[in-house]
């Protein structure tokens, strides 16, 4: 009885000594197997997301390679309108400083020699008599007693001068075709103004008359328009935000200075 008890014993540990070898490298096997499977799914994700952004890359580079030729149709036209818009503004100050320039120097030689020959040199004594007087008996005793007793009389002044004045020599240029607070248009023109001439396309000519500084006036606006000019074609030809802007097809009309250089 006890030899077939220990037999039985022996029976069982072999068994189960049979099981676990069996059951423990299933185990072993069913975990790696499964830390596998996840494993290898998430690196074929990554392996997929990968691949598309790899692929959006791809695409992304097409269609800038595709716009290239577009954007650099739209940089160049964008270039050569606004240089060619700084030519023609550069083109018409330096016409129109030299035809000023024309009509300037050839204007101060005609009234020094109108002054010195007698033409006008009685206009120009008469005039500085007058100032003299109108400035030491009128205007500087208007000063005076402004500056010591705080009462303005130039408005007084004024008042009377358009209130009588001003009549007296409508009435006299009336009669008479002279005036008695003014020389004529034809001495103001000859010995006060500079004349110019302009010719249309269609070739009539005008004449223009008038005073040195408003010629300067005009001598300036065409030097501003000269350096305008330059600036446009400098800030056109030098890579700036500008460029920028006409790549993308934005801004491209010459006379268009948006954006700033600077963006």
């Amino acid at each position: 009885m006890s030899h077939h008890f220990e037999k039985n014993k022996l029976f069982i540990r072999i068994f189960l000594i049979l099981l676990l070898a069996f059951i423990i490298p299933n185990l072993i096997c069913y975990w790696i197997e499964k830390e596998s499977r996840i494993k290898q799914e998430g690196f074929v994700d990554i392996i997929i997301d990968a691949v598309n952004e790899v692929g959006d890359g791809i695409g992304d580079i097409i269609d800038f390679i595709g716009d290239i030729p577009q954007k650099l149709t739209d940089w160049g036209n964008g270039v050569s309108n606004h240089v060619k818009c700084g030519g023609e503004e550069f083109e018409y100050g330096w016409t129109g400083t030299f035809k000023v320039i024309d009509i300037i120097m050839p204007c101060i030689w005609d009234k020094a020699i109108n002054l010195f020959n007698g033409n006008c040199t009685r206009y120009y004594l008469t005039d500085l008599i007058i100032g003299l007087t109108y400035g030491l008996f009128i205007q500087l005793p208007i000063i005076l007693i402004n500056a010591i007793l705080g009462v303005n009389l130039q408005p007084i002044l004024d008042f009377l001068y358009e209130l009588i004045i001003g009549p007296l020599d409508a009435i006299m240029y009336a009669i008479s075709g002279f005036h008695i607070i003014k020389w004529s248009d034809d001495i103001i023109n000859e010995c006060y103004r500079c004349k110019g001439t302009y010719k249309f396309e269609s070739g009539r000519s005008i004449h223009l008359y008038k005073r040195l500084d408003e010629w300067v006036k005009l001598l300036n606006c065409s030097t501003e328009q000269m350096k305008d000019g330059i600036l446009k074609i400098y800030t056109s030809l030098v890579p700036s935000a500008k460029w920028g802007a006409w790549i993308e097809g934005k801004h491209l009309k010459g006379y268009d200075d948006e954006p700033d250089f600077w963006g």
